[in-house]
């Protein structure tokens, strides 16, 4: 019985100094890991900023759902922006292959391509944390840690951090990451403002291949077409200019019809009526426009 009373002793005295558990720091460390060699999950984050002008404040909050194949290195990103009852909202898709990330981000109706070495989304911020401590056990646990700007900017590539350090809220249910949240301050434009964020993640391994869709990738805009596309905008303005001062009528034109101080398309075939092109071609670097009641509709390579 003595015997055994001291392999009990020896045994509490071990645990004492080794500790019974893991550390909160392992916690997110493997939680993070886990997050990192998921095949896909659904993230939400929500972000609220109240921003004052001139004594006139307005709240804006923003909305985006986005679905991460990290098997595919894909990822597809709806966003709403909500500004005094005003909504807007915008599209993105992003390829992440070879070190890279190919972004396919809209703006005004259409995509522009652009291509970066960040990453997708990755949680190995947690790697290096200290004096992590818990600070809720409701629905999992929340941890509170301390990261530094190189950490945080891991997991948000597109915002610029402004301060060194900043606090993060972690919870961590079944060994995943569902839910961070903290308050990030902001610079817009010179404006000084708080943005109070949180993401949740969700639909672990649920969500299937995340795809871009074939007309984005055929009509995005990369920096060659953008400067293109300007182009052939510069010309029909010049043509408009034209018609306005009386130096060309209501008809239809072409190339050689049409004397422009620049460099000239290879193919113009348009109407202009009261003034403005209304429809018609034009072809111009390796690009043609296709214009329908006033409008470039498509936008093609001719390569």
């Amino acid at each position: 019985m003595k015997k055994l009373r001291n392999v009990f002793l020896v045994l509490a005295i071990t645990l004492l100094f080794t500790g019974c558990g893991k550390s909160n720091e392992e916690v997110l460390k493997e939680a993070s890991k886990k997050m990192d060699e998921l095949n896909n999950f659904h993230m939400t984050m929500k972000m609220d900023m109240t921003v004052s002008v001139e004594g006139v404040s307005a709240t804006v909050t923003t909305t985006t759902e986005s679905d991460i194949d990290n098997k595919n290195g894909v990822m597809s990103m709806e966003t709403t922006m909500d500004m005094m009852g005003e909504k807007e909202t915008t599209k993105a898709y992003y390829v992440y292959e070879s070190g890279k990330t190919t972004a396919y981000t809209e703006q005004y109706g259409m995509y522009y391509k652009n291509v970066t070495e960040e990453e997708l989304i990755n949680f190995d911020m947690f790697d290096n944390v200290q004096n992590v401590e818990v600070v809720s056990k409701e629905d999992g646990k929340t941890y509170k840690v301390t990261l530094t700007k190189e950490q945080l900017s891991k997991l948000l590539t597109d915002i610029e951090v402004e301060v060194d350090n900043i606090d993060l809220e972690v919870t961590v249910k079944d060994k995943n990451i569902t839910k961070m949240t903290m308050s990030l301050p902001m610079d817009l434009d010179g404006i000084k403002t708080t943005a109070q964020m949180t993401m949740t993640f969700s639909k672990f391994n649920e969500v299937g291949n995340v795809t871009v869709p074939e007309e984005v990738i055929y009509t995005a805009f990369d920096e060659e077409k953008e400067e293109a596309r300007m182009d052939v905008d510069s010309y029909i303005m010049e043509i408009e200019l034209l018609a306005e001062d009386g130096e060309i009528a209501d008809g239809k034109y072409t190339a050689t019809d049409l004397m422009y101080p620049g460099e000239a398309p290879s193919k113009v075939d348009v109407v202009i009526e009261n003034g403005e092109v209304v429809s018609g071609i034009i072809e111009m670097n390796g690009y043609r426009a296709t214009i329908t009641d006033g409008y470039i509709y498509e936008f093609e390579s001719l390569k």
